[in-house]
């Protein structure tokens, strides 16, 4: 495959122009709402996405909202990727950190992998979802060509509807690069996924740990932590935290506001006290309640 520009998802073709691009993308979680909203109950009993709402956010394109541009991606700057998760975290937190986590993890091997890996993982039209995980806990010994690599890895959200994994390791064996951290790329077949996800919150993310044992992984499939991007524009210079932090700032700016829609909805018909009054019409709710809400502009508005 050639990596050119101008390669688009077969259903999806994102506009360029910035205010085009950030209007697309908020109108495809208008497009996701009520999949969402369905499938909420599904979602916490199963410990995942429904496979019917894991394909509605597939089709609309927006786990390619960090994708670089060059590969068919949006690659929205990071304010625009702020609204979007903020906006889906308004509809389910689950679905916004699905969404947040596997267009990132997508984002990482597509900006910083080789060409050969990039041909591969994006053969056809059919474009891979990725989990991935940023703790290092995994070993990788140097071999020919590549890494023998050991670990258990944690919090993979959204990994049994992925066919791609990436994770962090840490370089043993050799005095050069004893230590060093890279990220690793490895066909989810080919891992062990550990039904561990039992939670209090985000129970529909499907969190999963997953490990593999004395795995080799060729050197096309793995990167340095030092390493520059080798496509994609400014988005993908952040470096690390900077690359993600921003996005669970979004998502709790929208689970926030979902949570103040949600209690002054129901503050409108819920009775207390011995003549059963409205809370809503309570002066000392709406004053708590005005006053969260200032709050939460206030720190949206930093």
């Amino acid at each position: 495959m050639s990596i050119a520009k101008g390669r688009a998802l077969s259903n999806v073709t994102f506009p360029v122009d910035r205010e085009e691009k950030r209007t697309f993308l908020l109108q495809a979680v208008e497009q996701v709402r009520d999949a969402i909203e369905g499938s909420v109950t599904e979602a916490e009993m199963s410990r995942t996405l429904p496979n019917s709402l894991f394909e509605a956010i597939y089709e609309s394109g927006l786990f390619w909202m960090k994708l670089p541009e060059v590969l068919g991606g949006a690659e929205a700057d990071p304010l625009i990727q702020m609204e979007v998760i903020e906006s889906l975290a308004r509809v389910d937190a689950s679905a916004a950190w699905n969404v947040m986590i596997g267009s990132q993890s997508i984002a990482l091997p597509a900006a910083w992998l080789p060409d050969a890996a990039v041909a591969e993982m994006f053969a056809g039209d059919d474009f891979p979802v990725v989990a991935g995980s940023l703790m290092p806990s995994g070993v990788a010994i140097p071999d020919t060509n590549g890494f023998r690599v050991t670990g258990r890895w944690s919090f993979a959200s959204g990994i049994r509807h992925c066919r791609w994994v990436n994770a962090t390791v840490r370089v043993e064996g050799t005095a050069t690069t004893d230590g060093e951290m890279r990220r690793v790329v490895i066909p989810t077949a080919d891992v062990v996924i550990h039904d561990n996800w039992h939670s209090l919150g985000l129970q529909g993310t499907g969190s999963c740990d997953f490990s593999v044992s004395d795995y080799f992984v060729s050197d096309d499939y793995s990167w340095a932590f030092s390493d520059k991007p080798r496509r994609g524009g400014r988005l993908h210079l952040l470096g690390l935290p900077g690359y993600v932090a921003y996005e669970h700032a979004a998502l709790a700016l929208g689970v926030g506001r979902n949570v103040l829609d949600l209690v002054t909805q129901r503050a409108k018909g819920k009775g207390r006290g011995f003549n059963d009054s409205l809370l809503g019409d309570r002066e000392t709710f709406q004053r708590d309640l005005g006053k969260f809400d200032i709050e939460l502009i206030a720190m949206r508005s930093m």
